[in-house]
C-alpha cells in the first residue's frame, strides 16, 4: 500500500460530512445572530466568518457578516457580502431588504431598488419594504414612484404617522402642496406632539399664502421639543 494512498484515505476519513458541516454552521449562525442582536459586533462577525469557512454557501452567514460590516461603517465590504448572500439564496426577503438598504448607503440606488423590488415580490404584504424603496426612489428624484410606494405602505399601515409625513414631503416635491398639507395634517392628527410635522405643515401653508395657519403651527411647534 503506497504512502500516498494511506494519506488520501486518512484525508477522506477526517473530512467533515456535509450533514456535519450544515449542522455545525447552523449552530454558529444562531450564535452569530444572537451576538448581533446583543450588539456584540466583533464576536458576531468572527462567528459568521467561521460559518462561511465551514460552509461557504451559507447565505445567512454572509448576511450577518454584511450587517456587522455595515455597523462598522465598512459599507463596501457589507455590499460585497450581501451581494454574495443574494446570489446564494434568492428566496430570502430579509437578504434583499438589507441588500437594498446597504446598496442605498453606498449610493447605488438603482441596485438598491432592484433588491427591494425582489423582496416585495416575495412578500408584498411587508410594509417596511415599500418604505425603504420609496426612500430610494426619493434619492433619485423619482417622487412619483416614491408616492406609489407610500400609497402601498399606508394601505398596510395607515396608523403610521411617519408614512403620511413622508408622502406629504413627496407630494411637495412634485408641486402638489395642497395634497401635501392633507397628508401632513393626518400625520399631525396621529402624532400631535411632533414639532417636525407641524413645521412641515407650516412651511406648506406659507407656500400657499396661508400665513395665519402657518403662524399657528409654528407657534405650536415652538412649544414642543423636536423628535
Amino acid at each position: 500500500m503506497s504512502k500516498v494512498f494511506v494519506i488520501a484515505v486518512a484525508w477522506i476519513i477526517f473530512l467533515p460530512s456535509p450533514a456535519y458541516s450544515i449542522e455545525t454552521s447552523r449552530a454558529l449562525l444562531e450564535r452569530a445572530s444572537a451576538d448581533l442582536d446583543a450588539g456584540k459586533i466583533d464576536s458576531s462577525l468572527a462567528l459568521a466568518e467561521r460559518c462561511i469557512k465551514l460552509y461557504p454557501r451559507c447565505a445567512g452567514a454572509f448576511l450577518i457578516k454584511a450587517r456587522c460590516l455595515e455597523v462598522n461603517n465598512n459599507i463596501e465590504g457589507a455590499l460585497q457580502s450581501v451581494r454574495a448572500a443574494a446570489r446564494m439564496d434568492k428566496n430570502l426577503p430579509e437578504v434583499y431588504k438589507h441588500y437594498g438598504s446597504i446598496a442605498c448607503e453606498a449610493g447605488k440606488y438603482n441596485e438598491g431598488i432592484e433588491a427591494l423590488s425582489a423582496a416585495i415580490k416575495l412578500y408584498p404584504q411587508t410594509k417596511s419594504y415599500y418604505h425603504y424603496r420609496s426612500m430610494a426612489y426619493g434619492a433619485i428624484k423619482r417622487y412619483d414612484l416614491a408616492i406609489k410606494d407610500l400609497d402601498e405602505y399606508l394601505k398596510l399601515g395607515p396608523e403610521k404617522s411617519v408614512g403620511w409625513f413622508w408622502r406629504g414631503a413627496a407630494y411637495e416635491q412634485v408641486g402638489n402642496t395642497a395634497r401635501a398639507i392633507k397628508d401632513y395634517s393626518m400625520a399631525v392628527k396621529l402624532k400631535p406632539q411632533s414639532a417636525d410635522f407641524l413645521v412641515a405643515r407650516a412651511k406648506a401653508y406659507e407656500k400657499l399664502g396661508k400665513l395665519d395657519l402657518a403662524l399657528k403651527d409654528m407657534t405650536r411647534a415652538s412649544k414642543i421639543d423636536f423628535m
